[in-house]
């Protein structure tokens, strides 16, 4: 992490403990002390425990990052971070950081940032330390424009060796995106390296780049439906994610969905991923086999998706391998096994106005729909596989038997379409009995009975035409159109609470957030919703939740009220929140 950001004129943090606040707040909530402007960051020059912080290299989500060397090794440089006051304020957050610190240490991969040490100084600052990487943010690369499709396929190759090794362990990123890979330049070749593994934590931002609060862990624009709905997730969300990074390196930096955070939860909840193609560049293209690979990462079911990221990788090392001339990388199934047996062809042919329905099969040695003669057999009909709906029913009248009627002539047989329906298996053969007559010859004449008939020739009689009522021809009317659906507004109808904060703070905290609300829109008839959640001594909405409409109207609801913020915090316990929201029309 070579880049350096630039200093703040001010910055608001701790008297004591020295802790950084991003909130306009008046004491620290973990030691009491007052919250103070200042001009420089008070952590430059520091000790934090084993280590001297040196410079600050960047600010992310959950914490501002240094670099630091050991004390008593100074040549061993590192990079530290060290969490926000903002988030280190509440048990449950720095219960939940160790614990996640901890996973992320397990980690030894040359495409993942390796954890080495973390814990709490006597101040009582938490922090993470990790290897220090100099190399550039793939974020970075991007806003320079469109990444050569061979260069991007490469090091989302090399990002998903680093996750299949994490998902091997059991862990998931959660949170990965450009900014969260640092790319390495090496004599030979660039090496993407992910940091942050599960350790990324929510802040408020408005950005769909960046963690938006209220979220189910994650950034709106990367984050894989089933995440962004509060749904179980697997190791398929980080392939999403890294799908969408992908996207993103492709087209120079247009997502798949952009707009309003909530915006894009509705819309990735409802819709595929545009094709790769419609965004792409003015002068620019994406090879087939390629945007096909993206595609199927950023399925919006998770079960449309490859089924782990090491069939990620074997695609991509395909294409790479056929230096991206091959378009077809995707590993097709093996063509269904064609049962033995004849394939049966159905054809509607109209001639001067007869209508003909033939069943054509391999027709028996000896034998017709009504005699079996001394004549020669016809050579069989060819085997033509038609790909169509069965034809109605036609009712026919039985035709008498005789032996001079020859045989309905078989016209040409249609011509294939491009895909044949499943084979079937061949119709049993007629059983031939005795019919009692004999021929001019004096040979016995064999016919079928009509439970064993499967070759059936219908001839139906040319229909008398229709009569016309005389006069002029009434004028055909089309149908009326129906009236386009109209989108129902969401809109709060009141709230209830429990707990240990007025129903007052509630209200000013939900009004607050209320054009967010607003902007939600369902389908359907008006209908009510009720959506809940918890305030807890960090003040914030948590667990967010509701029911009563669609899923990506519930999900724009749960996102819009994660932004609930009350101006103070309960005295005791949890508070529990009932919003009552309608959809209707607005007049």
């Amino acid at each position: 992490m070579s880049v350096v950001v630039s200093e703040e004129r001010q910055i608001r943090c701790c008297t004591r403990c020295l802790a950084i606040y991003r909130k306009d707040v008046a004491f620290c909530p973990s030691d009491g002390g007052e919250i103070e402007f200042v001009d420089h960051d008070p952590l430059l020059g520091t000790d934090l425990e084993h280590y001297v912080i040196d410079a600050l290299l960047g600010e992310g989500a959950m914490g501002r990052v240094y670099r630091a060397h050991h004390k008593t090794l100074a040549h061993k440089q590192f990079a530290l971070k060290v969490l926000l006051g903002d988030l280190a304020s509440t048990q449950a957050m720095r219960m939940r950081f160790v614990n996640e610190a901890k996973s992320a240490g397990q980690l030894s991969h040359p495409n993942v940032v390796s954890v080495v040490d973390f814990g709490r100084s006597s101040a009582g600052l938490i922090y993470l330390v990790m290897e220090l990487v100099d190399g550039i943010p793939l974020s970075t690369m991007i806003e320079a424009g469109p990444l050569e499709p061979m260069r991007a396929a490469k090091l989302a190759r090399d990002v998903a060796a680093g996750l299949q090794h994490a998902h091997g362990l059991g862990l998931i990123h959660r949170d990965l995106k450009p900014e969260n890979v640092i790319v390495v330049s090496r004599p030979d070749g660039e090496v993407p390296r992910v940091v942050d593994f599960g350790i990324a934590l929510s802040i408020e931002r408005t950005d769909v780049r960046l963690t938006s609060t209220g979220m189910a862990m994650g950034t709106p624009a990367y984050v894989a439906p089933e995440q962004v709905s509060g749904n179980e997730i697997d190791a398929r969300a980080d392939q999403y994610a890294l799908g969408v990074t992908l996207y993103e390196c492709l087209t120079g930096g247009r997502l798949p969905f952009m707009g309003d955070p909530m915006d894009v939860v509705a819309a990735k909840i409802g819709n595929e991923a545009p094709a790769l193609a419609e965004q792409m560049p003015e002068g620019t293209e994406v090879p087939p086999g390629l945007a096909r690979i993206v595609q199927k990462m950023v399925a919006r079911r998770p079960k449309l998706r490859f089924d782990d990221l090491g069939e990620v990788i074997e695609a991509l090392d395909r294409w790479i391998n056929s230096r991206g001339v091959d378009t077809d990388v995707l590993t097709q199934p093996p063509p269904p096994k064609r049962r033995r047996g004849a394939v049966v062809a159905v054809a509607l042919l109209a001639v001067a106005g007869t209508a003909t329905a033939w069943v054509v099969t391999r027709p028996p040695a000896a034998s017709s729909n009504t005699a079996a003669t001394t004549s020669p057999a016809p050579a069989p009909a060819p085997k033509v596989a038609v790909a169509a709906a069965p034809p109605a029913p036609i009712e026919t009248a039985p035709a008498a038997p005789t032996e001079t009627a020859p045989p309905a002539p078989i016209a040409d047989p249609p011509v294939p379409l491009d895909d044949p329906p499943a084979p079937v298996e061949d119709p049993p053969t007629p059983k031939v009995r005795p019919s009692g007559r004999r021929t001019s010859r004096g040979k016995p004449v064999t016919t079928t009975k009509a439970r064993d008939r499967k070759i059936v020739t219908v001839a139906a009689a040319t229909p008398a035409p229709p009569s016309l009522p005389s006069g002029p021809t009434p004028p055909i009317t089309a149908p009326p159109r129906p009236d386009p659906e109209i989108p129902l507004q969401a809109r709060v109808l009141g709230v209830d609470v429990q707990g240990s904060l007025s129903q007052a703070v509630i209200q000013r905290a939900v009004d607050r957030v209320r054009p967010a609300v607003e902007r939600c829109t369902a389908s359907g008839s008006p209908h009510t919703v009720r959506m809940q959640f918890t305030i807890d001594e960090s003040r914030r909405a948590h667990g967010v939740r509701g029911s009563g409409s669609t899923q990506a109207s519930v999900a724009c609801l749960a996102s819009a009220l994660g932004g609930v913020r009350t101006e103070a915090a309960p005295d005791t316990g949890d508070v529990e929140v009932v919003v009552r929201i309608s959809f209707g029309t607005r007049s």
